[in-house]
């Protein structure tokens, strides 16, 4: 069942530059495919911070030993923030779940949530449609792009169906266009899961930033990879909110 939410709504994008950023207008592919009952046409500009609370609203409402899944954690910049916040709510029931390839930020992430006593844990591993090794194109910090067609460091690879994840509340995906791929692997997870949080780049922001760029629509990729259960709520900055119907 859907909840209800009240966000801040952003003045009108009318009178933007003529090229505004990328995720500041909806993509065309996503509006003409999605299922748009439910979902509010303004887009939210969050910061990271804004969008860290956010989370915590949603989970602190979350039944007893859910999880939260933090994939693509980068440095913790939402992990570790979302663990401190559910500590401070009388939430430490609720697990959060990381990953990041990155082993010295991964390292750093898991000594942080020991020494202040979180609910956290950072597991070192790029997480794909199938086990095995994905390849970096070059270090861009938070947005450092695996694929199996690069040629830069090898890192390893899981699905999230390996992991037998139950009762998560959210998950939150930015994995700077593998998102599909992650989908496409996680089809009992998603079963077992209320709400999305992805990153969604525009059609067109996909083919500039991937060297490689499949053909045809990026956005209705990961669509297809979303069970028919969710529906689209709410878009913040670049990223699409989904709820179960």
């Amino acid at each position: 069942m859907l909840v209800a939410i009240r966000l801040p709504v952003p003045p009108s994008f009318t009178t933007m530059p003529y090229d505004p950023l990328y995720w500041q207008v909806h993509d065309p592919s996503f509006l003409r495919t999605a299922d748009l009952r439910h979902f509010h046409p303004t887009i939210v500009p969050a910061t990271m911070e804004q969008e860290n609370e956010f989370f915590v609203s949603r989970l602190v409402r979350a039944p007893y030993r859910s999880l939260f899944l933090d994939i693509g954690a980068y440095k913790g910049d939402t992990c570790l923030s979302v663990a401190r916040a559910l500590r401070a709510h009388k939430r430490e029931d609720i697990a959060v779940i990381a990953f990041e390839p990155n082993p010295t930020y991964c390292q750093a992430i898991n000594k942080t949530a020991s020494t202040h006593l979180m609910n956290l844990v950072c597991l070192p591993y790029a997480i794909s449609n199938a086990p095995g090794r994905l390849y970096q194109k070059q270090d861009e910090g938070s947005g450092t792009m695996y694929d199996k067609g690069f040629k830069g460091k090898a890192v390893e690879c899981r699905t999230l169906d390996q992991f037998g994840f139950h009762n998560v509340a959210l998950m939150k995906l930015d994995v700077e266009g593998n998102e599909p791929y992650v989908l496409a692997g996680a089809t009992q997870t998603l079963s077992r899961t209320r709400e999305l949080y992805i990153e969604m780049w525009n059609d067109v922001h996909y083919r500039e930033r991937h060297p490689n760029p499949l053909p045809g629509s990026y956005n209705q990729r990961i669509l297809r990879q979303i069970p028919k259960a969710y529906v689209p709520c709410l878009k913040m900055e670049k990223n699409v909110w989904f709820c179960r119907t």
